[in-house]
């Protein structure tokens, strides 16, 4: 967890989670990286009016209550996986990352949150290039494309390089994060999740 957090405020935070998960608000995944994605990433995103055309990459049980998250925003899910389809909301789309751009107009998207693909499946460097070229290609002109991917050594994981190094995402800018004015956020825990930020270059 982050320094200086005080205790009474992790304690009223474990004890607000739980609830939520009793109501089926919250994922039964209570982790450093879970917390910072559903009460820090998603909350900002979800509340600017500016990001109203939004897709999530990768559908799991524990990412199905975001579906009532986006109530009021086109909002599309995504996964490889037919059988992830009843994790995803009503416009799910089945197929490979790396045909992104065949399922949107060019410009047409606000938000890509892509959590969890990189290294799991989306392993290859030709693959994540053609996959992140389709994302530029598919956000608007200051669009925000966010990868979340797992900064460790282990065999199960494996990542052609760290994503800042892809030829496709050197054509974003950085974007800062507005809570934190950084375009990384890293988690502690033994999968050292590593969020990053990047944007479509607004025009001039």
């Amino acid at each position: 967890m982050h320094e200086n957090i005080h205790p009474l405020y992790s304690s009223l935070r474990n004890i607000s989670w739980n609830l939520k998960l009793r109501l089926g608000l919250k994922t039964p995944i209570y982790t450093e990286d879970r917390i910072i994605f559903e009460d820090e990433i998603q909350p900002y995103f979800i509340k600017e009016d500016q990001y109203q055309n939004i897709l999530f990459v990768g559908c799991e049980y524990y990412t199905k209550h975001y579906n009532r998250w986006y109530k009021g925003k086109n909002y599309y899910t995504y996964d490889y996986n037919p059988r992830k389809r009843r994790f995803g909301c009503r416009k799910h789309i089945i197929d490979c990352i790396e045909n992104v751009e065949t399922h949107f107009e060019k410009e047409s998207l606000d938000l890509i949150l892509c959590n969890g693909v990189y290294g799991w499946g989306l392993n290859e460097r030709d693959h994540a290039n053609q996959a992140f070229n389709g994302c530029y290609q598919s956000l608007r002109p200051g669009g925000v494309l966010m990868v979340g991917w797992n900064e460790i050594d282990d065999e199960r994981y494996v990542i052609p390089c760290p994503p800042n190094e892809l030829e496709s995402l050197q054509l974003f800018d950085p974007f800062q994060f507005p809570t934190r004015k950084q375009s990384r956020i890293a988690s502690e825990g033994s999968f050292h999740h590593v969020f990053e930020f990047y944007q479509r270059p607004k025009e001039l």
